[in-house]
């Protein structure tokens, strides 16, 4: 007995030796591939090894994450930062080993979130639906008053919202269906306008206020000149939460009084586009923004942008009355023997691991967690915005309320006489947007306060772009010159 018993025992021994003697041999390799990589751009190595590629791209992401201001998205998954430091994403060691291991699984959510009665049992349904309830509370949604379910991105989002706003005016309004339109800002995501192109839906652009909100005088405008001439049909209207460069934000109240004096209550249907916004505003102002389903029928929201996901996901979030009168269309509701689930998704197969990932940045920050996050983000958008008008004419800087995106107006250089002062400043001005990752619209960019970029990073780019500024005043004919204002930084912050 004492023999079998140390027999197993220097077995065991064995096999822990074997492994970490591999473990041990694997620690250089990494660390000669990084090594290596950093003499090896990306671009040049097509014909090198499938480690020295992949080892590579890491570093890449890494340079470029670190000064990345101008895109959605933080440079790493929110759940780790607090849990494993800042640099997480640089060792894969520090990375949960739990959630890296659940990610070589093919979890599939096909089917509804709610159906988990067939025989495939390799999902996250259970994850999705307390994703689902957590996003309803946000919006004052109790229990069976919401459907939805986790998206592969905002888009998709989007995509179902007016597809479920179609169907359901095509249903109330059979003989207008061919003259259902879409309305939304010129501001918006140029996602809604394609949408509607996938649905075959006519778009109707709305002019947009000097902050970016919608022009809601110019919906009125454009109601009225339709039913005028007799055009007007069953309407579905964006209404952003957040837009893409300026941050601003659509009141879904008032864009349901306007409707409400032009159509039926049920021949409208309204849309939040809450990609940007819609995950945390109702935390920092319950009362201004948790009442959206008062007006809207269906919500996106970005998983990435907000809830700190790697994976690019979201969120749709509907009313259970409006998905269950799209429902009450067979087809639509059609129970698919193959899935054992009903099929009421956009998508047919989608990744679980999605719903894994955004469960758990959940469950580690909570509320209270997203919301402390969020005033962060405000308080360095104001901070960003108050050291940029120290050299940046006021104009210039826009910042609405509640918002983290400062959208900063380029000067204007065509009227840089001389070529080559012109030429240099077009170069500098690029050379900052590439450095940066800055999102560019109509002569102007924008920086996004997200949870991961700091003080110090926006101290460096406020370096960079009052450097340019300045070479932008010293070439303007002396007429024109402006005065220039001194710029004291503070100390980099954390």
């Amino acid at each position: 007995m004492k023999t079998v018993s140390f027999t197993l025992l220097w077995l065991f021994m064995s096999i822990l030796t074997s492994n970490l003697a591999r473990a041990e041999n694997r620690a250089p390799e990494y660390t000669r591939l990084m090594q290596n990589a950093e003499t090896t751009p990306l671009c040049k190595i097509e014909g090198g090894t499938r480690k020295q590629i992949l080892a590579s791209y890491l570093l890449n992401l890494r340079k470029d994450y670190n000064l990345s201001i101008g895109y959605p998205g933080p440079p790493m998954n929110l759940a780790y930062v607090q849990r494993e430091g800042a640099l997480a994403f640089a060792s894969p060691q520090n990375v949960s080993r739990i959630i890296d291991e659940i990610s070589h699984f093919n979890i599939n959510n096909a089917g509804d979130p709610f159906d988990t009665s067939g025989n495939f049992t390799s999902h996250s349904k259970y994850f999705e639906q307390s994703i689902l309830r957590y996003a309803a509370e946000l919006y004052h949604l109790g229990q069976g008053t919401y459907w939805g379910y986790v998206l592969s991105g905002s888009t998709e989002g989007i995509l179902f919202g007016l597809f479920q706003g179609r169907e359901l005016l095509k249903k109330r309004y059979p003989g207008e269906a061919n003259n259902i339109r879409v309305m939304s800002s010129s501001d918006s995501h140029y996602a809604i306008r394609k949408s509607a192109h996938i649905l075959g839906v006519e778009f109707s652009g709305v002019k947009s206020q000097k902050n970016g909100e919608i022009d809601y005088a110019d919906v009125e405008h454009q109601l009225s000149e339709l039913k005028e001439r007799g055009a007007l049909g069953p309407v579905i209207m964006n209404a952003n939460i957040g837009t893409t460069m300026k941050g601003a934000i659509d009141s879904a109240q008032k864009l349901a009084q306007i409707l409400g004096k032009y159509l039926p209550n049920d021949k409208y249907y309204i849309h939040a586009d809450g990609a940007y916004y819609g995950a945390w505003l109702p935390l920092i102002s319950p009362e201004k923004y948790g009442h959206v389903f008062k007006y809207a029928q269906s919500m996106n929201i970005s998983g990435h942008k907000t809830f700190g996901t790697a994976a690019i996901t979201g969120i749709l979030l509907t009313t259970k009355s409006s998905h269950d009168e799209l429902m009450r269309d067979g087809r639509a509701n059609a129970h698919v023997q193959y899935i054992g689930s009903r099929d009421t998704t956009m998508m047919s197969s989608r990744d679980g691991r999605n719903a894994v990932l955004l469960w758990e940045s959940i469950r580690l920050h909570g509320a209270d967690g997203f919301k402390k996050i969020a005033l962060n983000a405000l308080a360095d958008a104001a901070w960003l915005k108050k050291q940029l008008l120290q050299f940046v004419p006021s104009e210039h800087v826009t910042l609405n309320d509640d918002s983290i995106i400062v959208h900063i107006q380029y000067p204007d250089l065509k009227q840089i006489k001389n070529q080559n002062k012109r030429t240099k400043l077009q170069a500098e001005q690029k050379l900052i947007a590439r450095k940066y990752q800055l999102a560019e619209s109509d002569e102007a960019m924008h920086i996004m306060c997200r949870a991961m970029v700091t003080r110090k990073t926006l101290n460096q780019f406020l370096h960079d772009y009052r450097s340019f500024m300045d070479d932008y005043k010293s070439s303007q004919p002396l007429g024109q010159k402006a005065t220039p204002i001194a710029l004291q930084l503070p100390q980099p912050g954390p």
